[in-house]
């Protein structure tokens, strides 16, 4: 059992929706490596939105960790991106929504993204597909479009027709993405 890739155990446990309450639960009866990722696997989605002119990101908190900063001082190793999403209406109890500026989103976690999104990490752009809940639903989904333009990991995307820019970004994915299931349009 000790031969088994340290991957592997991370793909099984998030294949199956182990989720991390569920992983700190059972590391105590798992032998190795299954036990180290049981403790150390720390699974984060991220949305981004803008409200009022003002550019926000929201982690899911993984025990205390709410800010990019945050996630990069973890260990790469454990640390993985499950879903990045944009507009959708944030649970105040699960997200902390922190301002930032475009420029940063771009610098600090389209990065992060590429390097830590997991072979099934999911892409929505929830807002295009009701834009009547925002006045800059075709603004914020481009931007997003744009930014992770070169990120082939999604499983899924969720992406509604923006113009050139959606078909760009998909047709960028189509060919580049070995991972893409599902694709809702």
């Amino acid at each position: 059992m000790d031969t088994v890739p340290f991957e592997f155990c991370q793909d099984v446990m998030e294949r199956v929706s182990w989720c991390q309450r569920k992983f700190d639960e059972d590391a105590s009866y798992t032998p190795e490596p299954w036990k180290t990722v049981a403790t150390k696997q720390k699974l984060f989605d991220v949305v981004f939105l803008k409200e009022s002119g003002e550019w926000y990101y929201c982690i899911r908190e993984i025990k205390g960790v709410t800010t990019v900063e945050q996630l990069l001082e973890m260990d790469r190793r454990y640390v993985k991106c499950i879903a990045i999403s944009t507009g959708l209406s944030v649970n105040e109890f699960l997200y902390t929504k922190v301002k930032c500026s475009k420029e940063e989103i771009k610098k600090k976690f389209v990065p992060l993204m590429m390097r830590q999104a997991r072979p099934n990490c999911h892409f929505f752009t929830v807002r295009g597909i009701r834009p009547w809940l925002m006045d800059n639903a075709k603004e914020e989904s481009v931007a997003f479009i744009d930014m992770f333009q070169n990120v082939f990991t999604f499983e899924e995307i969720t992406l509604p027709y923006w113009g050139p820019n959606s078909f760009e970004f998909l047709a960028n994915q189509i060919k580049h993405n070995v991972v893409l299931k599902e694709l809702i349009c």
